[in-house]
């Protein structure tokens, strides 16, 4: 039943997690600020900038299982202290290596907490968890939209190192926060004993395609949305003339679409036919607008900022994708299954911002159209079989109601009563509504 601390810990975990999204695209604004008092290359930065999701993308695994080991309090706020040290760290780094170093160690503490959050609400709000994720990626997302025009100000009013200094104090706060308002959710078994019955889950998810598929439709989405917002969106507004403030503002906009629409495509998410039209449809219309960027990109600041408030809006529909992974793993070992899947946003993110750094600025969105064209195709493709998946199960046209059946959760992980190519179409036992 959802209460008043259930709904308590929902929003310490968003507010942990707004703090994880300032880190992951904040680099974008001090980039330009290394780049001319460091005098560092666009190459250099561009490595400095990935070093945050190659690390995101090695974390995954590990900090997935530890959700399901300890559970989503005790991780997330030890991924809040994690970004606290790196954000520190990075505040009186003096070489490029420093720097890069703690922006890995930030990014193993936002990826805790980015995967507890969207394993709590799984387990918590049920049949409602993909509208309960896209308030809480709203609340967090808040984050998102500090690391554009307002950081820019913070920067021109106190310099770079002391805004994040206050960052790391905000992640620290953060953390403590976590743990007063949040349940104790973990396991009554010891961490070792839970991480041990998580494992085999997690090495049985990886015989599933559709884990992988969900991969690369969370590159394309999300991956492609992380990439430009943390370094591309810059590269892309010098090369058109547009000031640095100017540019702040663009990327504000950005992650504002990214909020609004982790909200607006949340509620859809709930409905299984509804969440498989916007699957098909929506990336499309985001690889349309990728391309006009890459082909045609608008060179006044308000008509760019508006371009990109609509993809940022599109790409939030990532959030829809998770849904369709509860309907695979039934209930089994979510912050493991998830992770994987997740390892797209990671990787898709590092090797467009690789790539982006050895573009000028006109092809900055070449990287994010070609991950762009993969999301479709996946998005495509898992959409597809989670609707063979319903037709089979309820004999007729998909239906948005969840089909109770006792032992379902074997049944989707590939138990001997399914066929696993339609796993993703069998929903896991009812849990209450609230």
């Amino acid at each position: 039943m959802q209460t008043s601390t259930t709904r308590r810990a929902a929003i310490a975990l968003s507010l942990a997690y707004a703090l994880a999204m300032f880190h992951r695209t904040s680099f974008s604004e001090v980039s330009s600020i290394l780049g001319h008092d460091g005098a560092l290359s666009t190459e250099c930065l561009a490595w400095i900038g990935s070093a945050f999701f190659w690390v995101y993308l090695g974390f995954q695994i590990p900090a997935g299982i530890l959700v399901d080991a300890a559970g989503s309090r005790r991780v997330s706020a030890w991924g809040s202290a994690a970004m606290a040290i790196g954000a520190g760290l990075f505040a009186s780094a003096s070489t490029p290596w420093m720097m890069a170093g703690a922006r890995g160690l930030c990014a193993a503490g936002a990826v805790s907490v980015f995967l507890a959050l969207i394993s709590y609400c799984s387990k918590s709000f049920g049949s409602h968890s993909s509208s309960a994720l896209g308030r809480a990626l709203l609340i967090g997302n808040i984050g998102g939209v500090a690391s554009g025009a307002p950081l820019e100000f913070a920067l021109d009013l106190v310099g770079w190192r002391q805004a994040w200094w206050a960052l790391a104090v905000g992640s620290a706060i953060a953390g403590l926060a976590t743990l007063v308002l949040a349940p104790k959710d973990s396991p009554g078994d010891s961490i070792r004993t839970a991480a041990r019955k998580a494992f085999p889950a997690f090495l049985d998810s990886l015989r599933h395609s559709e884990v992988y598929l969900a991969a690369g439709a969370l590159a394309g989405l999300a991956g492609a949305f992380h990439a430009f917002a943390g370094f591309g969106a810059h590269q892309l507004a010098r090369s058109l003339g547009i000031d640095s403030q100017a540019a702040g503002m663009v990327v504000s906009a950005m992650v504002g679409g990214f909020a609004l629409g982790s909200l607006a495509w949340g509620g859809i998410g709930d409905k299984a036919k509804a969440r498989n039209k916007v699957a098909r449809r929506v990336p499309l219309a985001a690889f349309a607008l990728w391309a006009w960027i890459l082909i045609a990109p608008p060179s006044n600041p308000w008509l760019l900022g508006s371009t990109m408030f609509t993809v940022g809006f599109l790409c939030a529909c990532f959030g829809n994708v998770y849904a369709m992974l509860d309907q695979l793993s039934a209930g089994k070992a979510q912050g493991a299954i998830k992770a994987t899947a997740n390892c797209g946003i990671a990787l898709g993110a590092a090797l467009a911002q690789v790539s982006q750094g050895m573009l000028s600025g006109e092809l900055a969105a070449l990287p994010c159209l070609a991950l762009a064209a993969l999301g479709v195709a996946c998005c495509w493709a898992l959409a597809k079989r989670c609707r063979i998946g319903q037709t089979a199960m309820r004999g007729g046209e998909p239906s948005d109601i969840a089909v109770p059946s006792e032992g379902l959760a074997d049944v989707c992980m590939g138990g001997p009563a399914c066929q696993p190519r339609i796993a993703c179409g069998i929903a896991g036992p009812v849990r209450p509504t609230f």
